[in-house]
């Protein structure tokens, strides 16, 4: 981190923000001294991801006793489903509001096995009855 600190370090002052730090998520990982991107498959490296943000989760639940949002975006891709399940039934441990895209609704058959209160909906769907509307003049 201090080498990528002192190679910004002019830019930074420059434009008042720092580019590099743990703020940016910026950490090298490595795997008996390899880059884990050459030795991880890529459903590997989102595990790992993953991992990581949910200890981050469970430490800030542990600190301040309050739920997290999470956002996460074609939440299956490059998983499989047990690891698919191993997260979340992690993040409704951890009592989140879980926001999730998906390309295939079955995925959510995973979420309601461990929690029944969830709200779905679809965006073609709201994209369609928006359009109905605007045609219709009203709001």
């Amino acid at each position: 981190m201090i080498e990528s600190l002192e190679q910004f370090k002019d830019k930074d002052i420059d434009r008042k923000f720092t580019q590099a730090g743990p703020h940016r998520a910026d950490i090298r990982v490595s795997i008996y001294g390899q880059p884990a991107a050459e030795n991880l498959s890529r459903g590997q490296q989102k595990l790992f991801v993953f991992a990581m943000y949910l200890a981050q989760m469970q430490t800030l639940y542990e600190e301040f006793k309050k739920p997290t949002v999470v956002l996460i975006d074609d939440v299956a891709a490059e998983l499989d489903d047990n690891n698919l399940n191993l997260v979340f039934k992690k993040l409704i441990d951890l009592d989140s509001q879980i926001i999730v895209t998906v390309l295939n609704t079955n995925i959510l058959d995973k979420i309601k096995e461990y929690n029944t209160n969830y709200k779905m909906f679809h965006m073609e769907k709201l994209r369609q009855e928006n359009k109905t509307t605007d045609q219709s003049g009203t709001c």
